[in-house]
């Protein structure tokens, strides 16, 4: 199917009788490529005018942006201009209080963790690999020294193999 960017009089008479301006039939078919037929009888959405809501925006002290952006956001009109706006105090606090509800871990096991020398990265793996919590909790982490210990004597190679031992010979 091609697209006719030629718009002739009747199209644009027709246009006009459905309620569409010839500036956006043009931007219709000319930049948008739309369909001839589509262009001319599809109406125009109709905007609400929130004029009145922005001024009440504004004596309630609403920035613009944030009224547009709640408006987008699908609140209601009045509610996008009288509810007020958050400080970042308050909105860390509320996300906080939300967080807490979400907990993965107790936040006594998380603190108990933290006094037996445990970090929460160290927990949260732990926990990944099939560890009880009580056992995650209370053991303490190793220090360099102690784990190459343990390594060394769980070593192949510390259990001294005869890797060049010939064979038959004592």
């Amino acid at each position: 199917m091609s697209f006719e960017f030629y718009i002739s009089p009747l199209e644009y008479l027709q246009a006009e009788s459905n309620g569409i301006t010839p500036q956006t039939l043009e931007k219709r078919i000319r930049t948008f490529a739309w369909d001839k037929q589509k262009a001319i009888t599809k109406k125009p959405v109709k905007r609400r005018d929130l004029t009145p809501y922005r001024k009440l925006a504004e004596i309630n002290d609403i920035p613009i942006k944030v009224f547009n952006g709640r408006m987008r956001n699908q609140y209601d009109p009045m509610r996008a201009a009288t509810q007020p706006v958050m400080t970042r105090t308050e909105i860390m606090a509320k996300l906080y209080k939300l967080q807490d509800n979400k907990r993965t871990y107790p936040k006594g096991a998380v603190q108990k963790a933290k006094s037996n020398g445990v970090q929460y990265r160290t927990l949260q793996w732990r926990m990944r690999h099939g560890w009880t919590l009580e056992d995650a909790v209370n053991t303490k982490t190793l220090t360099t020294k102690e784990a190459s210990s343990r390594a060394c004597k769980e070593s192949y190679w510390s259990k001294g193999p005869k890797l060049f031992a010939k064979k038959g010979v004592r």
